[in-house]
């Protein structure tokens, strides 16, 4: 083999090598998190935020030794891994959309009558708010929520029949809620004409557990709501 030969050998092997490694270094993509737990993409390791830069992990495809080397675009990597990632996002949120799915003719009608109750009691102490303070006020916030309890066993009784997660929830949150109810049974008329620390106590348990039927409610009415048309078929 002549002398020129194999120079323009040489000269052809050590251009494919250097081709081959330009290939590799630009299909390097970078992947970070942030601190909102948002996760980027980029080809440029310079643009990795320095405080992150420990943590970024390059991402860089497979490729067979015996086959050619075809890696694409560092942009369509990137595009490619921030689809992966939406496709994982919409996977969790359908898993979440089936665990409120497959409710029995009993659950339905468990869920109605929890909405039904939740949507009288929310309001049912917003007059007595308003009223000024006094043994008359404490009077009222006392007897409206005596009153209730028969209401709380009710549907609880209609619940505790159904074995669906939220369900079980509200269960757990009005049995609860009938306990500390039934403490008011036990106390005796205020005879002190300073009844304020009394009502404020009760009034701030009230406003607490109203705003846990509101989060119920929401969640109730969610759960019923019908499947959209494309999950129909």
């Amino acid at each position: 083999m002549s002398r020129v030969l194999q120079e323009n050998i040489l000269v052809v092997v050590g251009t494919l090598l250097l081709s081959l490694s330009a290939v590799q270094s630009e299909a390097t993509v970078f992947k970070w998190r942030d601190d909102n737990g948002k996760i980027h993409f980029t080809d440029d390791p310079n643009r990795v935020p320095e405080k992150f830069r420990q943590e970024k992990i390059p991402l860089r495809p497979l490729s067979n030794p015996q086959t050619k080397i075809e890696t694409p675009p560092a942009e369509e990597q990137i595009e490619a891994a921030e689809g992966e990632e939406k496709n994982t996002r919409k996977t969790e949120r359908k898993k979440e959309v089936k665990k409120t799915q497959g409710l029995t003719a009993t659950d339905k009608t468990a869920a109605e009558a929890a909405i039904a109750f939740f949507k009288a009691d929310i309001p049912r102490y917003e007059a007595i708010y308003k009223a000024r303070t006094g043994r008359r006020q404490w009077a009222s916030l006392r007897l409206t929520v005596m009153d209730t309890i028969p209401q709380k066993e009710a549907l609880v009784k209609q619940l505790s029949a159904s074995e669906f997660p939220l369900l079980k929830e509200i269960t757990g949150f009005l049995q609860k809620v009938i306990v500390e109810d039934e403490k008011l049974g036990n106390v005796l008329p205020l005879i002190s004409k300073n009844t304020r620390p009394q009502v404020n106590k009760l009034s701030n348990r009230l406003k607490e557990q109203t705003a846990s039927e509101e989060k119920f409610l929401e969640k109730l009415e969610e759960v019923l709501l019908p499947p959209p048309s494309s999950e129909k078929k």
